[in-house]
């Protein structure tokens, strides 16, 4: 029961534009290949902080709650990488890109580094 509590209310927040929703798929792949280097470091910055809060905030209660595995990057992974990572989704995938950034992000990072 506890499960679904957790997976419905994940859902709900994810679903809450006021709850800082701001960036949708379609904005942020934007801003990773702009030419602008504010838009570039708005771009690392948003994908430093989904993976930061992946590894250590309160994201990694939901993903266990939700059963939907571990994200564990290399240590050596760099956020090049990561960026690279998240943008070849978003590209790959063009029916998504209307959802969250922060989804899409997270999708991304948990699929091409889950924990053994």
């Amino acid at each position: 029961m506890k499960y679904w509590i957790t997976l419905v209310a994940f859902l709900m927040i994810g679903a809450t534009p006021a709850l800082g929703e701001f960036e949708s798929g379609n904005v942020l792949l934007s801003e990773c290949q702009s030419e602008s280097v504010q838009e570039q470091v708005f771009c690392y910055g948003y994908i430093a902080g989904v993976s930061d809060m992946l590894v250590s905030g309160p994201g990694r209660q939901v993903i266990q709650a939700a059963d939907e595995g571990w994200y564990c990057p290399p240590p050596t992974a760099t956020l090049g990488q990561l960026v690279a990572v998240v943008v070849r989704l978003i590209e790959a995938v063009p029916e998504v890109r209307h959802h969250s950034a922060n989804s899409l992000v997270s999708a991304a990072l948990i699929e091409t580094f889950p924990c053994p």
